[in-house]
């Protein structure tokens, strides 16, 4: 037993065939761009409460202009868009 080598496995990867990835080809480009731009929006739902309130008429008492818009209102504008 001693001297004897163990088997080893010789694959040759040249000859195998690997699965290449399908190309996908893209026929309208202005559909395709519109996908593009419709998949990254995002739609709010307000109610009639919020839009009575988003212009803001409290008033401060201090000098200057007073906040036009609430609290809502800036938070919303403040996402990312």
């Amino acid at each position: 037993m001693r001297g004897t080598k163990k088997p080893t496995l010789n694959v040759d990867m040249s000859k195998s065939k690997s699965k290449s990835k399908s190309n996908y080809r893209i026929s309208n480009w202005s559909e395709y761009d519109a996908s593009l731009k419709q998949r990254g929006s995002l739609t709010f739902w307000l109610t009639l409460e919020v839009i009575e309130q988003w212009v803001n008429q409290e008033k401060t008492g201090r000098r200057g202009a007073s906040n036009t818009y609430n609290d809502v209102a800036t938070l919303i504008n403040g996402l990312p868009k």
